[in-house]
C-alpha cells in the first residue's frame, strides 16, 4: 500500500472516531482498522495475515472498501447537518 493510500485510511476514519462509531464496526472491520492503525506500514497481504482468521489480500482490500464507505456515509452526514 502506497503512503498516499495509508494517509488516506487515516483521514477516512477520522469521521468514524468523531462520531464515536468505531465501536460500532463489525467485529472484522474493527479488528483490521485497529491492525492498520497499530501497522501503518504492512501490505494489505501482511495486514490479511495478522488477523485472528487470516484472509486473503483481496478480503482485506474488500473490508477497507466497507470501512471507506462507512466514513464517506457519516462524512456526507455530517455535511448536511453543517448546511
Amino acid at each position: 500500500m502506497t503512503t498516499l493510500k495509508k494517509s488516506r485510511f487515516v483521514s477516512q476514519r477520522l469521521p468514524i472516531k468523531k462520531k464515536n462509531k468505531f465501536n460500532e464496526l463489525e467485529p472484522s472491520l474493527k479488528e483490521l482498522a485497529e491492525l492498520r492503525i497499530k501497522n501503518p506500514e504492512a501490505t494489505l497481504a501482511e495486514l490479511g495475515l495478522m488477523l485472528r482468521s487470516p484472509i486473503t489480500k483481496s478480503g482485506v482490500s474488500h473490508r477497507f472498501k466497507k470501512l471507506s464507505k462507512i466514513a464517506n456515509e457519516l462524512r456526507n452526514q455530517t455535511s448536511v447537518l453543517d448546511t
